[in-house]
Parts: structure tokens; C-alpha cells; sequence
């Protein structure tokens, strides 16, 4: 079906004008409604530059066929996108396949991030971040619709319990149950409800469902009527929590005594289920809610653990995220590869600058990729805490600002790292860097190199630090070199004004396990830069993952009224950002020997290798508050 074109790509602030040309890429295409394709879509920057409209009129909505539920597999198109700034251009291009990014095939974003599920309506279709979200914020209004019905529940059985437990003429002193009356023993399930000694008991046929008959035996007969009433209270207010469930006809309430469990053989103790014992919305035995109602394909809809700071969860069969909705009602996706549980932790990752390779350490090295396993600094002592069950990656580059930190482990959104391509030697191609961000900026003396994308052409990013302007000529000494069948990169005579923007995305490993960020050091007084960076990197991060965000330590110079007082802003920028994940390493390293704090705000000399970098003693101080900081939080319990 026909869906408006929404999204903005590679947007930096709001262009002067811009054009969108998108080119269907091999046969004609039709949907299952005979709206077919032609081999290209043009758009022009709307009047109100929010976006683009159609070329022949920008203000009218710009819109072109795309998959939708129930039809073929959509096209693959390519993208162009030129954005005119002053009398500079920015020009992106990309390919990707036409799938409506809403669940009833009316909207194509085309910067949404790519499909990661399968919805059933859609087909083969993958499910898209806005699809998803569609879906959980449709099953989180259907759960709050049910759990309202089963309150009206509660409280009619409620009334049940408490004529039972007025009107008994049975009593007991046992514990022992009564033998069930015969009319109710063929495929019978009861209850037992204690109260002052009583043993009473409600109990149903099959026949009547939902519905709950009180044994004659054990009531009085006056009582019979007001059982008989609430109990229709309760079949009505269990219908109406069927209809919120989907109007679905020949659902029952269920609870432990049915012995039912749900597809993934969990016990079910509550909830209801169909003739076939299924349920679309239930609590497992170990406390939690599903709801089948809004399953997508595989995947579960389910609510988040107390404390989680998740509402409700996309996830698959392993309990592992793909999208989730928070308590404060924000959506958002990772990677199928997220952990849902701590214990399911293996890794600690230690990203950041010098403090955190360990540079006046003695196990301080350079590595060809600065990764190391644990390297020096904090890390080499944290793994010692940590033992052989968890591995610590140290991620930490000297000389690294924030921006470079997080070009270099996230790469994304308004932190990566651009270049201009000149012509290639020898199959490798030589880089102009555009915006300062340099993921591989170091002092090793040496090439440094990462794996990842420039733009969407796999293949290996290297920069050669040897030269004596390694850090004051930030933008020089990269290059590219796809890997074996990868595309050819659109190349400029000026590098540094090229015809085409490549942005870098490195590799995103173990983004499913916790972090330790520690950025800010090298750009004091630029709180901006340092908290964009952070915000980014943490953005790449599930929810759900432990972190933990270092704040900047004061140098030896910077006392109170000489630059300590800048340290204290950056520190509680970042505080605001990260909330309870802030770790402030001045409160562990600006103490005096007997434990009070220092007057001036600096770091204890004790514990320095020169004005800004632990010793030994310093990270393994350092070291010790983290690892108690990580325990009582019980990442790797």
C-alpha cells in the first residue's frame, strides 16, 4: 500500500534546502492492492524544512509503495539524500528494502534502524522499531484494560469467600479435605478456602465457564441466593476482562489448581486460557505477566521485573529483549543478543582515555586495537577481583576526548566519526577526516586499527600515529580497506570537501554486557562534548545492563577557585545524566591518608604517577571502591 515518507538521515541542524531521491532497484513492484512502483521517487525539502514532501509540490506529503500487512516481500531501493548548508552539501546514500515502519502499512520512515522480527500480519516481513512499538504500547492499554476486569474479579470471588465463611454450617478441626460431592467429581477443580478453622470449598464444572457453584452441602439455605448472586457478579466481570482480552469467545479463568503451563512450559497460577488450555494472558509461577495476546511470531510480550525500570519487554525465547516500553513510558530496541538477567553476565567493559588504559601503571602497554585483556590500569586489578568467570575488556586509548572515545566504541548518532575518500592504492583508500572525531587518535608510535563500516562497505579503519603531528593534525593519517566484495567507495579530488560524506560505525561488541565509562578528562571545560558522548554511548546499551559512569578526577593543579570548580560542573552534568550509575572517583582518590577529604579537591599525591594518572597504588584504590560498587549491585551474582 501506498505509506507517506517520514524520517530525517544524515540531518545536522535544520538545512537550507535538501532533496530526496529514492531508486527502485530491479523489476516493477506491486502490493497486494495493485499499487505499483516506478523507478524513482523524488522529494524536495518541505516549507517548513521538517522534512521532505514531493518534489513537484514540497508542501503535499511525499508517498510511494511499500510492503504492508498481507503483501509481497517489498523492493530494495536506493536512497540519495543532499542537504544543502549555507553553500555547503551533504550527501548520504544507502539502500534498503520497503517495509511500512508502522503496523498498519501507512508510514515509511527511511532512517529507521532495520527490521529485527517477524510480525504474522506482515508475512515474512520483519518487524520494525516502530512497528514494535505500535505493538507494545497496544498490548500495555489491552493489559491495563484486563488487569482493570480482574480487580471486578477479585472482589466478586472476594464476596463469594466471605458468605461461605458467614453462612457454613460445616466445620472441621481437621486439615484433612472433605470428600468432594459426586455432581461435581467428573473433571472437577476446587478450591479450599481457611478461615477460623473452617475447610470450605467452591467448586465448578467444566460446563460452567467462567463460573464458580458453591457446594449445597456446606451452605445454608439462605446463603444459597448470595453465593449464587456474586458468583454471577464474577462471571460478569471475568466476561468483560475476556472481551478486553479481544472480544475472544471461550475463555476461562485458570489458576494453579488446573495444572495448566504456557508455551514455553512455564507453570501458569492465574490468568485465563481456551479450550486447548492456551493463554494469552497469564502469571507464571515465578511471578511474572505474559500476555500471548500480543505475541509476535516466536517472541513474548512480557512485563518487566520489579525494579527493572521496564513496563513491558519484546522478548524471545531465551527471555532476551529486542524492544521494550520503560515506567516512564519511553520505547526502545536492542540487539536479540541482550541479556534480561545479571546472571547471565560474562563480560565487564572498561571504556575511556588514559585513566582507563592505565597509563602510570605497570602493566600500562599499547595494543595494536586498543583492546586489551585487562590491560593495565583499574581494569588489570578489577579482573583480579572478578576472577576467571568474568573477562574484563579494556577499551581505554590515551589522549582520547570524549568525541574520539565514542566515535571509536558506538559511532553513532551525532559522535561519528565522517571522512572525505580520495583515490585508493593498492585497493586501500586514504581518509580526510571532517569533524574531528578520531576513534583511533593515540601516542602508540604505531598503526592503530578497528573493524566496522564506513558507511555501508564492511572493512577495516587504520591510522598511522608516527608522525610528529599525530595529535595536533587530527583529521590526517586514516585509511580504509573494504574487505574481499565489498563496494568501491565514491572518491573525491579534495578529500576535505568531497562529493560524499562516509560516516564510520565500528563494531558493537558486547553491548549486551555491563560498562564502565570513564570520558572528559582531555576536554575539561567542554561539559557538552563530554556529555553528548556519554549520552551516546550509553544509548547503546539495553536498559537492563548494569553501568556504572565515572566522573572526571581534578588534577593535581586543579584546587578549589583554580579550575576545581570546573571539574565540579562537568562531574554534576554527568550525575544528572547517569542518576545512580555515577561513580565520582574524587570522593575515592581526594582523601588523605586517614580517610578525610582533601581541602584543596585534589587527588592524593600518594596515589599519582605524575599531575593527572594513578600509580599502582592509585588504580588499585580505585579499583577496590568499583568492585564493591559492582558487588552490591550484584552484577555477577
Amino acid at each position: 500500500m501506498k505509506a507517506k515518507v517520514t524520517g530525517k538521515s544524515a540531518w545536522q541542524g535544520v538545512p537550507d534546502d535538501g532533496y530526496l531521491n529514492i531508486h527502485i532497484i530491479g523489476d516493477r513492484w506491486a502490493d497486494a492492492h495493485g499499487n505499483a512502483t516506478v523507478s524513482r521517487y523524488s522529494g524536495r525539502l518541505n516549507p517548513g524544512k521538517t522534512g521532505f514532501g514531493d518534489a513537484k509540490n514540497p508542501a503535499a506529503d511525499l508517498y510511494i509503495p511499500v510492503q504492508g500487512p498481507g503483501d509481497p516481500d517489498g523492493p530494495l531501493a536506493r536512497f540519495e539524500e543532499i542537504l544543502v548548508y549555507g553553500g555547503e552539501t551533504v550527501r548520504s546514500e544507502y539502500t534498503r528494502r520497503l517495509i511500512a515502519t508502522d503496523l498498519d502499512g501507512l508510514i515509511f520512515d527511511y532512517a529507521a534502524p532495520e527490521p529485527t522480527s517477524l510480525p504474522p500480519s506482515f508475512g515474512q516481513a520483519p518487524l520494525t522499531i516502530q512497528a514494535a512499538q505500535q505493538l507494545l504500547d497496544t498490548g500495555t492499554a489491552k493489559i491495563a484494560q484486563v488487569d482493570q476486569k480482574l480487580i471486578q474479579v477479585d472482589d466478586s470471588l472476594a464476596d463469594i469467600a466471605q458468605h461461605l465463611l458467614e453462612n457454613t454450617v460445616y466445620a472441621s478441626d481437621s486439615a484433612d479435605d472433605p470428600p468432594l460431592p459426586d455432581p461435581y467429581r467428573p473433571g472437577v477443580r476446587g478450591r479450599k478456602l481457611t478461615a477460623s478453622g473452617n475447610v470450605l470449598y467452591l467448586v465448578t464444572a467444566p460446563a460452567e465457564t467462567p463460573g464458580w457453584l458453591p457446594t449445597q452441602e456446606l451452605l445454608s439455605g439462605d446463603a444459597v441466593a448470595a453465593v449464587e448472586a456474586a458468583a454471577a457478579d464474577a462471571r460478569v466481570a471475568a466476561g468483560e476482562a475476556t472481551a478486553a482480552i479481544g472480544g475472544l469467545s471461550g475463555y476461562r479463568l485458570v489458576d494453579a489448581l488446573d495444572g495448566l503451563t504456557d508455551r514455553r512450559g512455564r507453570r501458569v497460577v492465574a490468568g485465563y486460557a481456551d479450550e486447548l488450555g492456551q493463554s494469552p494472558q497469564h502469571i507464571t509461577e515465578d511471578g511474572r505477566t505474559w500476555m500471548h495476546g500480543a505475541a509476535v511470531g516466536d517472541m513474548d510480550v512480557q512485563q518487566g521485573e520489579p525494579g527493572s525500570g521496564i513496563a513491558w519487554a519484546l522478548t524471545d525465547r531465551d527471555e532476551r529483549m529486542a524492544a521494550w516500553v520503560t515506567d516512564a513510558g519511553e520505547f526502545g530496541a536492542a540487539s536479540l543478543t541482550a541479556a534480561l538477567r545479571s546472571g547471565r553476565y560474562t563480560v565487564c567493559v572498561c571504556d575511556g582515555d588514559s585513566m582507563t588504559q592505565g597509563l602510570g601503571s605497570s602493566h600500562f602497554a599499547f595494543t595494536a586495537n586498543a583492546v586489551a585483556y585487562p590491560g593495565g590500569g583499574y581494569p588489570y586489578v578489577l579482573q583480579q577481583h572478578l576472577g576467571g568467570a568474568v573477562q574484563v575488556v579494556n577499551r581505554g586509548s590515551c589522549s582520547a576526548q570524549a568525541y574520539d572515545i565514542a566515535a571509536r566504541t558506538y559511532g553513532g548518532g551525532g559522535v561519528a566519526a565522517q571522512y572525505g575518500v580520495g583515490a585508493p592504492v593498492g585497493g586501500t583508500y586514504p581518509l580526510t577526516g571532517l569533524n574531528n572525531r578520531s576513534p583511533l587518535l593515540t601516542p602508540n608510535g604505531g598503526t592503530l586499527s578497528q573493524r566496522g563500516r564506513l558507511g555501508e562497505v564492511l572493512g577495516t579503519l587504520t591510522r598511522d600515529n608516527r608522525a610528529a603531528d599525530w595529535q595536533s593534525n587530527r583529521t590526517a593519517y586514516y585509511t580504509f580497506t573494504p574487505d574481499p566484495g565489498e563496494p568501491t567507495l565514491e572518491t573525491s579530488a579534495t578529500p576535505a570537501a568531497p562529493r560524499r560524506i562516509y560516516t564510520w560505525h565500528p563494531d558493537l561488541a558486547h553491548t549486551d554486557q555491563p560498562h564502565i565509562i570513564w570520558a572528559g578528562r582531555n576536554n575539561v571545560g567542554d561539559h557538552a562534548q563530554t556529555v553528548e558522548s556519554v549520552r551516546a554511548m550509553l544509548s547503546a546499551l539495553a536498559p537492563d545492563v548494569p553501568r556504572l559512569v565515572i566522573g572526571v578526577l581534578a588534577s593535581q593543579t586543579e584546587t578549589w577557585g583554580n579550575g576545581r570548580e570546573v571539574v565540579e560542573e562537568i562531574n554534576r552534568q554527568l550525575a544528572e545524566l547517569a542518576g545512580p550509575a555515577f561513580f565520582d572517583p574524587n570522593e575515592v582518590l581526594g582523601r588523605n591518608a586517614d580517610g578525610t577529604l582533601r581541602l584543596d579537591g585534589t587527588p592524593n599525591p600518594a596515589w599519582m604517577s605524575d599531575t593527572l594518572h594513578c600509580n599502582d597504588a592509585g588504580y588499585q584504590r580505585l579499583a577496590d571502591a568499583l568492585y564493591a560498587r559492582i558487588v552490591r549491585e550484584g552484577w555477577y551474582d
